[in-house]
Formats: structure tokens, C-alpha cells, sequence
């Protein structure tokens, strides 16, 4: 598992923190957008782009990133 881990580090061309702090906020990012996308589908009048607008985001965070 270790050298799987370092194999995948040194593919995305980061060290362990800088990883860690790009997976938690790709994590906070999705709760979020899933939490307004739950709220949009309740009320269909409250963040009726938000959701995509954050996928966007996240799909740009990632690939910038690698």
C-alpha cells in the first residue's frame, strides 16, 4: 500500500500534504455542490447553476492540477 501511495504521489507530481489539502478541498467542494444540487431539487427556484457551476470548478481544479 505504501509504494502504491508513493507511486501515485509522484504521478500527480506532489508530496503528501499538498495531496492531502487538494483531496479535502475536492471533498469539501463536492459536499457542497451536492448539498446545493439536494436544495435545487427541492426548491427548483434556489441555486439552479450553482451545481454545475461547481462541477466545473472541480473539473478544472483536477486537471489543472495533473
Amino acid at each position: 500500500m505504501i509504494k502504491k501511495s508513493k507511486q501515485h504521489l509522484r504521478s500527480v507530481n506532489e508530496n503528501y500534504l499538498e495531496h492531502m489539502l487538494v483531496a479535502f478541498k475536492v471533498s469539501y467542494n463536492m459536499l457542497y455542490g451536492g448539498l446545493l444540487a439536494l436544495i435545487h431539487g427541492l426548491i427548483p427556484g434556489l441555486f439552479e447553476n450553482s451545481a454545475s457551476i461547481k462541477i466545473k470548478e472541480l473539473y478544472e481544479l483536477i486537471n489543472k492540477k495533473r
